[in-house]
């Protein structure tokens, strides 16, 4: 389970794993090396609102890194990675 804590601004995951990949390559293995705001959305099962609050959040050091392209934004897959490790729940909601 995902969920996105808005009081501390950060994605808290609660995850079980069968893949054989550890978290969170398993989430974003289906993906290219570039994510659209609704993949990443998919991915981490919230919405593209949520994902483009995280991309503009006034505190850069909770802040999605993206790039705009055109009217839409796109983020690797790498930069997701290490903010979904950044920003984890350590202690998470068993």
């Amino acid at each position: 389970m995902h969920v996105f804590n808005r009081k501390l601004g950060r994605i808290d995951f609660v995850t079980t794993n069968d893949s054989g990949l550890s978290w969170p390559d398993s989430a974003l293995a289906p993906y290219g090396e570039t994510m659209s705001v609704r993949e990443v959305a998919l991915a981490t099962r919230q919405t593209p609102r949520v994902i483009r609050d995280l991309i503009s959040h006034p505190n850069e050091a909770q802040r999605l890194p993206a790039s705009k392209i055109g009217r839409g934004w796109i983020v690797g897959k790498v930069d997701l990675r290490e903010y979904l490790i950044r920003h984890r729940n350590i202690g998470g909601n068993r």
